[in-house]
């Protein structure tokens, strides 16, 4: 009998009755090649289930990041063996400006990151799937770095008259408020489509 192809595991995969943590982690441990698409389909899944088919309207506030949450909880393999110093290791042998060209995004993207100034939870996948490539990690193991607490930028404690604080962190939406970009550069940015 020969192997099942990825399309039939998919398949199978969203044939499965429930779509929870044990039935995500069962196919991750078998298929763990196919991660981002099982995951595709279980974000889809969810969308799809608090929405209902094929509807076009535009999502409330927060829903969506509701819906990632969930999805990023749901990998408890992903989670438990992601490395945030792998991520840091990454940032500190090639720098932050290498990192900026090789995921072809602005620089100071690359610096909110590297401070962890940014919530995790909103950052497009996109992005952060072009960022962990380019650093030669997982995804897990740059949500895992970003998860720590922020850190304060090392020439703030030598360029400031008062005492300098840990900034807020600050969702990624807000925080390209604060950018000089056009409207088509923001919208990529905040894209989730390759």
């Amino acid at each position: 009998m020969s192997e099942p192809s990825d399309e039939e595991i998919i398949l199978a995969f969203a044939a499965e009755k429930l779509h929870d943590k044990e039935t995500l982690a069962r196919y991750l441990r078998r298929y763990p090649h196919l991660q981002d698409e099982l995951l595709d389909l279980l974000y889809e899944m969810v969308l799809e289930e608090e929405f209902g088919p094929g509807e076009d309207e535009e999502l409330g506030e927060g829903v969506v990041d509701t819906a990632l949450s969930k999805l990023l909880h749901c990998s408890p393999d992903a989670a438990r063996d992601a490395s945030p110093e792998a991520f840091a290791e990454a940032l500190r042998l090639r720098g932050t400006a290498e990192l900026a060209r090789a995921s072809a995004l602005p620089l100071e993207v690359l610096v909110a990151i590297r401070d962890r100034c940014l919530v995790p939870e909103s950052l497009p996948r996109r992005l952060v799937r072009r960022v962990s490539k380019a650093a030669l990690v997982r995804p897990a193991d740059m949500l895992a770095y970003l998860a720590l607490s922020p850190v304060l930028p090392a020439r703030a404690a030598h360029s400031s008259w008062r005492k300098p604080t840990v900034q807020p962190r600050k969702s990624f939406p807000d925080f390209l408020d604060d950018l000089d970009l056009t409207q088509a550069e923001r919208a990529d940015l905040l894209s989730d489509v390759d």
